[in-house]
Order: structure tokens, then sequence, then C-alpha cells
């Protein structure tokens, strides 16, 4: 597909139209059986949920001091809607990244070992890399 995934997130309502009829095909060739259709992403969870309470002046900033990990502690689930069959999976990695994304693309195919299989995805670096 010529068009980015951003797109249907963006004001243009002529762009996002003409995104979407770019979509038709796909999504009736996979209610016909003629090939699998996934969506993939990444959600990035950050592990800095410290909970905690205390007083403050309403309308003014309250700090409080957290003994939370830094942004590198996070986990990244790679989130695929199998389209045909209505199902979910989240696998979690450490990061997203080329050699993860490699990774997913292996269990995917596990998961639909027959058939031509059509993955649609946004343009995140990782899914563009060498190893990819």
């Amino acid at each position: 597909m010529a068009a980015p995934l951003r797109w249907l997130g963006r004001a243009n309502p002529e762009r996002r139209a003409a995104f979407v009829e770019q979509l038709r095909p796909l999504l009736d060739g996979a209610q016909h059986d003629r090939h699998q259709l996934v969506y993939w992403d990444e959600a990035h969870i950050h592990q800095d949920v410290d909970l905690g309470h205390g007083w403050g002046e309403r309308g003014k900033r309250f700090f409080v001091a957290s003994s939370s990990p830094g942004l590198s502690a996070k986990v990244s689930l790679h989130g695929l809607y199998f389209y045909n069959e209505g199902r979910v999976r989240l696998w979690p990695y450490a990061r997203a990244n080329g050699e993860h994304t490699v990774d997913v693309l292996r269990r995917l195919r596990a998961e639909i070992p027959d058939g031509k299989l059509i993955v649609v995805w946004d343009g995140a670096p990782y899914h563009r890399a060498k190893a990819v």
C-alpha cells in the first residue's frame, strides 16, 4: 500500500477516505479467505507507576518523590489482531527493535503456517530494519 497508516489520524477527510478505500480489497480478501490479515502495533508500558498520596494546594503543581525506575524500565507489547479470526495476541519483549520484530514475524508465521499472510503495521524504524 502506498499510503502510511498515520493518515488515519490526520484531520484530512479526503486522504482518510482514500486510505480506507485502499483497505477494502484487503478486508474483502480476508472475508473470503483468500488471505490472512493481521494488524500489528506496539505499546510501550513504562514501569513508573508508584502509588502515593499527599496534601497539596489546589491549583498548584504537587511534586511527589518517586523511586520509580527510569524510562528505560519498560516492556514493549507487540499486539496483533488476527482479522479473519477476531482474536488478539499480545507478545511482550524487553524492547521493540529489529531483532524482536523478526522474532514476532516468525511467531506469527508459526501461528498461521500456510497461505498468504498480509500484515498491516505502521512505519516504525524497527519495522524497516535491515534484518526485517
